[in-house]
This record gives structure tokens, C-alpha cells and sequence, in this order.
């Protein structure tokens, strides 16, 4: 999200509304005291189950435009320009992060030259700067951060679009690839948006949804310090099987849903913990001299926690299917049968 709200506005604004996916009304508390531990803005938030169908999602919520204050500096509000390299997938982790997600959606659609994948929630564009450069498919983002979607790669066959997919208009069969990564988990309606999804697939096209798994295994070891958890941009927390009614609720077909292996869930939730726990400052705040020599002894910490701990323990739980990501990919009824 971007712009700045109204000034009337308070960043503690909450609201309380029935389930996204059942239209519930009783729910059972799961996890309380969740914060914002990357900004440290104020605000503690509690997640709860919904008794009817299990979805968790944070209750109370802070408004659309309480929310507003939470992403602001977020995401391209920092200026960094590793920041949109990493995103944008040119090189590094970011590029290997959407070559696998590619590789994983190709086993079961393959992109080609006349073809068009909607990125939802596309940020500075990577996935579609890589999804381009080895199908030369056409490609069309939609964000709410203005300031990625102006620093995202320009290309033939491109366009980006500020807002949110359910108000954009777009025409019906338009779209071979849909992808959500990483973002139906910040979606106010996330049903209402997979229906949209179906309405804009063309025949024979899919959905891949990759979201945070709240079944993951590190998830009750960092509890309120899982990374994943991103308090309070993310709004719903789905297990494996809330994930797939609401797709199955948008009247989408599942065609395969299995764990993605993120390698540095654990030492970025640890990190978390740490800075907690030291009284380290936000990211970006000024340090003191102790603190910026604290800051080097946590980061060696964790590069040793990561090379020794998680990347083998990640691709363990990677075999039994209980990392603390997931990818699904599903598709229209109506295309499967054209």
C-alpha cells in the first residue's frame, strides 16, 4: 500500500469482521502479542481461528487505512536499490527465488511466446523480468506500492497497474498465469480476489498461490518472532487445507500443492528474536557503538546458525512437506474441460 492516509487517521484503528472464507462469526485465540518486529511501529495483535472452517487471520485487524501507516517505508519507501535488485530478480537470492517458483509452475504450465502471466502483488516486477527473458511471454503487473511499480523494469509487452485486482477492470479470459507470491496472505477478501483470479483465466489457464504455511515446523518454535507472521500487513495465515477451500471456494480446481524450500525462514525469525531481546534498534535507526558491535557478533551468530542449522534442517523439512512455505496451483473447471 502507498500514499500517505488522511492525518485524522490512528495507526491502532482496528476493525472486526466475519470470516473471509466461511462468514464465520466464532473464533478461537491462537497466538497473541504478534508485533511489528522489522518497522517497530506500536501494536500488539492477536491471531484467531475461525471455528467454522479453521482460517486464521489477525482479529481485530487494523483498518485499510490504519494499514496504510504500516507499509509506508516497507518496501520501496526505503530507497534501497539492493532492495529493488533483489526484488526486480537481475541477480542474486531474488533471481534464484523466482527461477524455482517459475521451474515449480512450468512442470505444470509452461509459459510460451503468446501467452500472458498477471503478476498480482509484483513489486519491482522479478518474477516477471525472469518469466520474460525464458518464455518472451507478454506480462502485466498490479501493485499498491507506487514506488516499486515506478522502479520496476520497463519492457515490450508490459504494463503495471497501481491498485487492487478486484477494482482494476481487467477483461475476462485475458490471462494464461496468474501468480499471488507472497501476497494473498495481505488480501483483505482473499476469496473474492481468487474469484476475480478465475473470472480473468483464459482456457487451459492456472493460478499459483505461494503463501507463509502456518503448519511449518519452525512456526511454533520462534512463535510471535516467525518471520512469516510480517504483523500486521498479514492479514491471513493459511494451513494447507484453509489454503485450498479458499481456492476450492473460488470455484478453482487444485492441481497440485506441496512446500517451497525458503532457506532462511529460521535465521531471519531468530534475528527477530535477537534484536528483540537485545533492545536493538529498527533497521536503518541510529546505533550506538555498542550496538553496532552487537550488531556484527549477531550477524556472524547467524551466519554460522544458517550454514550449519538451517539449510539442512530446511531441506529435511522440505522432504516431509512441512516447510513454513507452500505453493499451490489450480485451475478453472470450464478451462480443463476446453
Amino acid at each position: 500500500m502507498s500514499g500517505a492516509p488522511p492525518a485524522a487517521v490512528n495507526i491502532l484503528d482496528r476493525e472486526s469482521l466475519p470470516c473471509a472464507l466461511c462468514g464465520g462469526e466464532r473464533f478461537v485465540v491462537v497466538l497473541e502479542g504478534a508485533r511489528d518486529w522489522i518497522g517497530r511501529r506500536p501494536g500488539e495483535f492477536t491471531l484467531a481461528r475461525c471455528e467454522g472452517c479453521g482460517l486464521i487471520a489477525t482479529r481485530p485487524r487494523p483498518t485499510r487505512a490504519a494499514l496504510a501507516l504500516y507499509y509506508e517505508g516497507a518496501y520501496s519507501g526505503s530507497g534501497d536499490e539492493g532492495l529493488a535488485e533483489h526484488e526486480l530478480g537481475v541477480k542474486g537470492p531474488g533471481r534464484l527465488v523466482n527461477g524455482y517458483r517459475l521451474h515449480v509452475i512450468d512442470q505444470l504450465r509452461k509459459l510460451g511466446p503468446e501467452d500472458t502471466l498477471l503478476d498480482v502483488g509484483c513489486s519491482y516486477g522479478g518474477l516477471m523480468w525472469l518469466a520474460r527473458k525464458r518464455a518472451a511471454c507478454a506480462t502485466v503487473g498490479v501493485d499498491l506500492d507506487a514506488g516499486a511499480l515506478a522502479a520496476a523494469h520497463q519492457a515490450p509487452r508490459t504494463s503495471y497497474h497501481q491498485g487492487v485486482l478486484t477494482e482494476l477492470g481487467f477483461e475476462a479470459g485475458r490471462f494464461q498465469l496468474i501468480t499471488f507470491m507472497e501476497c494473498l496472505e495481505h488480501d483483505l477478501s482473499p476469496v473474492e480476489t481468487l474469484r476475480e483470479a478465475r473470472r480473468l483465466l483464459a482456457p487451459g489457464g492456472v493460478v499459483a498461490v505461494e503463501v507463509p504455511c502456518w503448519t511449518g515446523l519452525w512456526r511454533p518454535v520462534f512463535g510471535r518472532f516467525w518471520l512469516p507472521l510480517l504483523m500486521p500487513q498479514h492479514l491471513h495465515h493459511f494451513t494447507p487445507a484453509t489454503l485450498r477451500a479458499c481456492v476450492e471456494a473460488a470455484g478453482l480446481e487444485v492441481i497440485d500443492q506441496r512446500a517451497m524450500y525458503f532457506p532462511a525462514e529460521a535465521t531471519l525469525s531468530l534475528g527477530q528474536a535477537l534484536g528483540a531481546a537485545f533492545g536493538m534498534p529498527a533497521p536503518g535507526a541510529p546505533q550506538t557503538a555498542g550496538q553496532r558491535v552487537l550488531g556484527g557478533v549477531m550477524a556472524l551468530f547467524l551466519a554460522m546458525f544458517w550454514l550449519f542449522v538451517e539449510v539442512p534442517a530446511q531441506f529435511l523439512m522440505w522432504l516431509v512437506n512441512r516447510t513454513g512455505h507452500m505453493m499451490l496451483i489450480a485451475r478453472a473447471p470450464e478451462a480443463r474441460r476446453g
